[in-house]
């Protein structure tokens, strides 16, 4: 974490490990625990996640085009773009 106590980790690793947590067999141990090997596998899958978000669909464009032009940032877009592909499932 940050002095801002924000997360300083990249995406990939932030990806990654919600990939290995919510997929870990039992027993196996944290995403923190894992060899140089098996992080850098779980990151190939990351980085495919990441890259099938590159298109926004339609549903995420229009998400990111009502945000509130009087406290625009791109942050609040973002995440207003990702709560709209969470929302499709």
């Amino acid at each position: 974490m940050s002095p801002n106590g924000k997360d300083d980790r990249s995406m990939v690793e932030r990806v990654a490990e919600a990939i290995w947590m919510s997929n870990r067999p039992e027993g196996a141990p944290d995403y923190g625990e894992l060899n140089g090997m098996e992080k850098f596998q779980v990151e190939l899958i990351a980085r495919d996640c990441i890259k099938a978000m590159r298109e926004p669909t339609d549903d995420m464009m229009y998400a990111g085009s009502i945000v509130d032009d009087t406290c625009f940032s791109t942050e609040k877009v973002w995440i207003e773009m990702i709560d709209a592909a969470l929302k499709e499932d």
